[in-house]
């Protein structure tokens, strides 16, 4: 094999158990001493790379593997939750470049049927699981257990993403943009 990663289109399962359309998730298909899925972007999911071959992978967040169809080039991305292996996402090994994704991105980021433009979304993996902040909600991951709890007011979200996720909404955006130039 002569490549050392390849772009894929993964089909996120939604809650009906139906599959989004193509370029709705960027997996990351990466060449080692074999095949691995590598995709640390999907939220509380698998943090090592996840063998093609199909080996089951465990972390902090569970159980992870990738499955075969056997009628066809599709391939699953699966958690084992509740002792059963589901779905989280499906994608064929067919590569793609990053213009692929574009309209894809372009909806997801401004479209009002779109779940990320309805509430601040962001997550923070821990050495034991995963914070993350979804509209009113803080969400502590540890292990496979989760707590929620809502978050009081817009004093106490800017104090928590600054204190949880380093994202401090009270610096100025040319601030930023210098600690991150030099």
């Amino acid at each position: 094999m002569d490549f050392l990663y390849l772009w894929l289109s993964g089909r996120v399962r939604r809650e009906d158990g139906t599959f989004c359309p193509e370029f709705d998730h960027m997996v990351l298909l990466a060449h080692l001493n074999k095949d691995y899925v590598v995709d640390i972007g999907f939220g509380d999911s698998v943090r090592s790379p996840l063998p093609l071959s199909g080996e089951m992978v465990t972390d902090v967040t569970d159980a992870y593997r990738i499955t075969r169809a056997s009628t066809s080039n599709l391939l699953f991305f699966q958690k084992r939750i509740d002792g059963d292996w589901i779905s989280e996402y499906m994608f064929t090994l067919q590569p793609r470049s990053l213009q692929d994704f574009h309209e894809m991105n372009v909806f997801q980021q401004t479209s009002p049927d779109f779940h990320f433009t309805h509430n601040l979304i962001c997550s923070i993996a821990t050495p034991t699981g995963r914070l993350t902040m979804s509209g009113d909600w803080m969400i502590e991951s540890i292990g496979t257990e989760k707590t929620r709890r809502r978050i009081a007011s817009n004093a106490e979200r800017r104090e928590l993403l600054k204190r949880h996720l380093g994202i401090d909404l009270n610096r100025r955006v040319s601030e930023v943009g210098e600690s991150l130039h030099g």
